[in-house]
């Protein structure tokens, strides 16, 4: 009995249920008609324009006992849309939900409505019209009509787009609603629904040239909205906005009434990177060189007008601690920012890239743990100006020991200040030659030690003072040891602010140099690799003394006074130095640089011109004076051959020398070029072992020992032509034999061809004093023996009597000989005109 009363009641439930759809169907189909006009009918009561439904459907199967009603192909236009050809809405899918009970009481309440596949494009064109439908003209003294649609407790849309372009002032927003839920909520509004959103942006666009903002994104929104239809507020509070797993707190105020929106994004995290994302290009590409590691937190404010044409007002503030912030090839590390951007500096004028400004009153960091802190204020994108104060610290007792790209610091204390304020564009003022802006600061140093480590240079205990002020520098005074010569130094440099900037100015630096001893030699490389030193070897191929020297005169006009002590160059030692030193846009002179050396004392005027050009041009003056000949020798490394080396030669000499010659662009002599003459006295000389001397004694006194010779007073004038040296008769009155010689000798041991004319005087005995005191008449009676000193194949000097040597390996004609020997007496009466 129980079993056939359950079946019996599950029978009529079962019923129960069949009929209620039954009576759903044949109520909306008897209600068709009704749903229809009230849908077609709340549109048009309120809007003038055309709404198309291309079918009608009904199902009590998505959500009984709700009856779901399904529109298919729904659009939506103006009145002028068959003229303009753009429609408001298109829908594949509308669906509504109703409820049965109310539905059998005839009042239809639309519950649920979902929009699957729509789009909705609002436009403007360029002659004011818009394609979306007008107002119709409300008789408020009319009874309201009933059957308006009521309140919706829940709005789905899936894959709707909605699109507003504006072609008068080229705006474009555009977004796709991807998967929205909205559910209704108690409110102050009308209309009030909790929000969780699935929205994909297209981008939002002000100014098309700039691009727009939340191009291509993909965000996650949950908010609370609000809408008011009488007061056409639309409010979005308490949203979280998820951008790329990043996260913002977002409201909105959207009056379409006034025409007004307000917005507002906070986060407490945001990784700049994203944040970029969000800004249109033309933001993004100036301040996306800052590249910040951590997250930071910011605030964007954006206030203004929905009208057609406005501009929104901008503001972003933000803030970081303990960052690390990445410019250029630089890093600052533990960074703390805080800044302001605003695109109204003025509210009088448009909110453009003029009207901007960014503000950072906070940045304190360190770049290789060297303190920095600044201020800096940027006004205006287009023509940007800049005021920046900052100041740079390097504290030995805090930091230790540091090192950079290019230095390493030990220790003491250096302190910049510097501030600027002036355009970052157009700074140059191409009439007057000079930065428009003003640039000042000031450098202390105390006991600072550091290594310059591409030169190998080594600065210590550095104590001084300089100050600038644009365009000029001011050294108060600088003491220093590098590479432990000790030097101090004080001056000015005009100009060295404004050249930095200005391609075409020149600074003017003056500097007096005082030092103690300077030792060229402890001046040294680092230590490479292989790989490395390989590498810096093409490197100062390009950089080399050539490129050094070209790059000063073309930057600097210098004026240098140099005093020192002590100069050590290799082998060269000299003493009591000062010297005047100038390098100027085509020149560098070295004036009266006088000092004592060898012994002796030396003085030097040279000029070097056209170091503009590829070639460059040496004209010289040397006065040396009672200075020993074999440590002039060895200090200048015996000039570079080997004839005679210092170990050969000894005595005094005192020498006048002028020498003209062209250089290469390595400023080293092109030999093939030198011209000049020498006039030089030697007093109380020696000659050992040379090998052309000895040789002498194959063909004449071969008793006589010519390893070591001393003579005495000897004067001699000669000239240079290129790597050859013209003696113009040089008088040998030696311990061992007088000679008189004259002819060329090459320096390249090729093309050496000098006459040896040995008086027969020779043959007398005498005392080596008496011998060297001979005069030129004394030692020239008696006729004389004539050999010729040539180079050999292998270079060497060699020694022939002429008129039986050879010469290039033939006999050489007598005739010839005799001729060249009666030419060479010749000469010696003319200079001797009593013998």
């Amino acid at each position: 009995m129980k079993r056939k009363l359950i079946i019996k009641i599950l029978g009529a439930i079962v019923g129960l249920v069949v009929l209620l759809i039954i009576v759903a169907y044949i109520l909306a189909i008897t209600h068709r008609k009704e749903i229809l006009n009230t849908i077609t009918t709340a549109y048009h009561d309120k809007l003038n324009g055309d709404l198309t439904i291309g079918d009608l459907d009904f199902t009590v199967f998505d959500e009984f006992p709700s009856l779901t009603v399904r529109l298919e192909n729904i659009s939506v236009t103006d009145s002028s849309s068959a003229v303009l050809g753009d429609t408001l809405l298109r829908a594949e899918k509308v669906s509504f939900r109703l409820h049965l009970i109310e539905l059998i009481t005839g009042n239809i309440h639309l519950n649920t409505v979902t929009i699957t596949n729509a789009s909705i494009l609002v436009m403007k064109y360029k002659n004011g019209e818009m394609n979306t439908p007008k107002a119709r003209v409300v008789n408020t003294s009319a009874p309201a009509k009933s059957g308006a649609l009521p309140k919706l407790n829940k709005i789905f849309l899936k894959n709707v787009s909605f699109k507003m372009i504006d072609s008068v002032k080229m705006k474009f927003f555009g977004l796709t609603m991807k998967d929205v839920k909205l559910k209704s909520t108690d409110g102050n509004a009308p209309m009030n629904y909790d929000m969780d959103a699935a929205i994909h942006f297209d981008g939002l666009i002000f100014n098309y040239l700039k691009g727009g903002y939340l191009t291509n994104q993909d965000v996650q929104l949950n908010a609370f909205v609000t809408f008011d239809p009488d007061t056409k507020l639309l409010t979005l509070s308490n949203g979280d906005l998820v951008i790329q797993k990043q996260k913002l707190m977002l409201a909105i105020k959207m009056n379409f009434s006034e025409k007004t929106m307000s917005m507002k994004f906070d986060t407490k995290s945001m990784i700049p990177s994203v944040a970029y994302s969000i800004l249109t290009p033309a933001i993004s590409n100036k301040i996306n060189i800052i590249q910040l590691e951590k997250p930071v937190i910011a605030s964007v404010v954006i206030n203004g007008s929905i009208a057609p044409g406005s501009k929104p007002a901008v503001d972003v503030y933000f803030k970081t601690t303990g960052n690390t912030l990445n410019y250029n090839n630089a890093s600052f590390d533990s960074l703390r920012i805080l800044g302001q951007f605003t695109n109204h500096i003025d509210s009088t004028k448009i909110n453009d890239d003029h009207n901007t400004k960014v503000m950072i009153p906070v940045f304190s960091g360190s770049i290789y743990g060297i303190p920095v802190t600044l201020k800096a204020v940027l006004t205006d994108f287009i023509t940007p100006d800049l005021a920046l104060k900052a100041q740079i610290t390097y504290d030995g007792q805090q930091q230790g020991e540091i090192t950079t790209e290019r230095f390493k610091f030990l220790n003491g204390l250096i302190k910049i200040d510097l501030s600027f304020h002036g355009p970052l564009t157009n700074f140059v003022d191409t009439v007057h030659q000079q930065m428009i802006g003003d640039g000042s600061g000031e450098i202390s140093i105390q006991n600072a030690s550091f290594n310059q480590l591409s030169t190998g240079y080594e600065f210590r205990n550095v104590t001084g003072h300089l100050s600038f002020k644009k365009p000029d520098v001011i050294i108060d005074s600088i003491q220093l040891s590098l590479n432990g010569n000790n030097l101090k130094m004080s001056g000015n440099a005009q100009n060295v602010i404004s050249f930095i900037f200005v391609p075409t100015m020149k600074a003017v630096v003056n500097l007096d140099i005082k030092a103690g001893i300077v030792d060229f030699n402890k001046f040294s490389r680092p230590e490479a690799s292989a790989a490395k030193k390989k590498a810096a070897t093409k490197k100062s191929d390009k950089k080399s003394l050539s490129s050094t020297m070209d790059w000063l005169a073309q930057k600097f006009d210098l004026n240098i006074n140099l005093v020192a002590d002590k100069l050590i160059t290799g082998n060269f030692v000299a003493t009591n130095i000062q010297s005047n030193i100038v390098i100027d846009d085509d020149f560098i002179k070295i004036g009266n640089a006088g000092m004592s050396t060898c012994g002796g004392s030396m003085t030097l005027n040279a000029d070097i011109t056209g170091t503009n050009s590829p070639k460059h041009f040496l004209n010289t003056s040397i006065s040396v004076k009672n200075v020993r000949i074999d440590d002039l020798m060895y200090s200048f490394n015996n000039f570079n051959q080997k004839s005679i080396t210092n170990k050969n030669v000894s005595g005094t000499v005192s020498a006048t020398a002028s020498l003209s010659a062209a250089l290469n662009n390595k400023y080293g002599i092109i030999g093939s070029s030198m011209k000049g003459k020498i006039n030089t006295t030697v007093k109380n000389g020696e000659l050992k072992n040379i090998e052309g001397l000895e040789k002498v004694s194959n063909y004449v006194f071969k008793n006589r020992d010519f390893s070591n010779i001393q003579f005495a007073n000897l004067y001699n004038r000669a000239s240079i032509t290129g790597t050859m040296i013209d003696i113009d008769t040089l008088h040998i009155f030696s311990s061992v034999i007088t000679l008189f010689i004259n002819g060329v000798f090459d320096f390249n041991n090729a093309n050496t061809n000098l006459l040896i004319s040995i008086p027969m005087s020779n043959l007398k005995k005498m005392e080596d004093e008496e011998r060297m005191a001979q005069s030129d008449s004394s030692a020239s009676k008696g006729g004389k023996v004539v050999l010729r000193a040539t180079n050999g194949k292998d270079g060497k000097l060699n020694i022939a009597p002429v008129m039986f040597g050879k010469k290039d390996g033939k006999k050489e004609d007598k005739k010839d000989v005799k001729n060249e020997v009666k030419k060479d007496e010749k000469k010696d009466k003319e200079k001797n005109p009593k013998k």
